[in-house]
């Protein structure tokens, strides 16, 4: 039993850290490593619904239009909250499929609804400006000691199979909402894999926080998405940045420097010709 556990614990590692648009790949990669798909099959539909809900997965409703799945919607493990349709959800996380939809009932939706669709109206222009294929949701949630916030959940996935990388961002604002001020969290992640001849991938996330005065919901949308903009595109700046030094302060130093003459080591004749070289060349 220990060592089916601890495969499973390695593959649920492996699984989780799935770049995006490969969980299946890697899936198929744990399957070949374990050999036996008795030690997965009892694990793996848990391990989905951790990973599709972790990278808030972008799924394809009946209408064709585009939902999340993510902690916040979730009513169970599989079923989610689409407030954008106003819809409750069925969703088979290994399948990535939706098996069945139902309206919400007027008394599901919470009384601070007019301020979410404002939100969410400012947010679909702002993500059709600023991310291709993205796609986000924003929740208004209770809470068991009274307080209500909206939940902003943004993800947008490239995947280039022929030259060979893929990438994904998510963001989520949680605004912590009072009569008088609005307190806003945010957080960034980026992941991203490129695969051609190698295996590199970048993993960055970042928080920021900031304090919004309470207004109506129109003009308090726009000064929400003018706050979530300027943060994300000074997120977007510093990744920028650090590939520029990467590219030209961290990779140089990792190269060997040449010499004070600047010319390349003629080793083979060094080795022909001095002593060290006949050293080296009996050991």
């Amino acid at each position: 039993m220990e060592g089916t556990e601890a495969k499973q614990q390695i593959c649920h590692a492996l699984l989780m850290a799935s770049p995006p648009g490969e969980f299946n790949e890697v899936l198929e990669s744990c399957r070949t490593l374990v050999g036996d798909d008795t030690v997965l099959d009892p694990v793996v539909e848990e391990i989905s619904h951790a990973y599709n809900v972790d990278q808030m997965n972008i799924v394809t409703l009946p209408t064709g239009e585009k939902g999340l799945i993510t902690a916040y919607g979730e009513v169970s493990p599989n079923q989610y909250i689409i407030p954008k349709k106003s819809l409750l959800i069925t969703y088979q996380h290994l399948q990535g499929t939706v098996t069945d939809t139902r309206p919400l009932a007027p008394e599901e939706l919470s009384d601070k609804e007019p301020l979410r669709q404002a939100v969410e109206a400012a947010m679909n222009a702002y993500v059709a400006e600023r991310y291709k294929d993205g796609v986000c949701e924003v929740y208004a949630n209770q809470y068991e000691d009274g307080s209500s916030a909206l939940v902003i959940c943004l993800q947008a996935t490239r995947i280039n199979a022929t030259s060979m990388w893929t990438g994904r961002w998510r963001s989520v604002w949680t605004i912590t909402l009072s009569s008088a001020n609005a307190d806003c969290k945010g957080t960034f992640q980026v992941h991203t894999h490129c695969y051609e001849g190698g295996n590199v991938q970048l993993k960055s996330s970042s928080e920021v926080s900031a304090t919004l005065e309470m207004a109506e919901p129109a003009p308090f949308a726009q000064a929400l998405i003018a706050l979530i903009r300027a943060n994300e595109q000074k997120y977007h700046s510093q990744i920028d940045e650090s590939f520029t030094r990467l590219g030209e302060d961290t990779f140089r130093a990792l190269r060997f420097q040449l010499p004070i003459s600047k010319q390349r080591v003629d080793w083979q004749t060094i080795a022909a010709q001095s002593k060290v070289g006949h050293e080296l060349g009996r050991k």
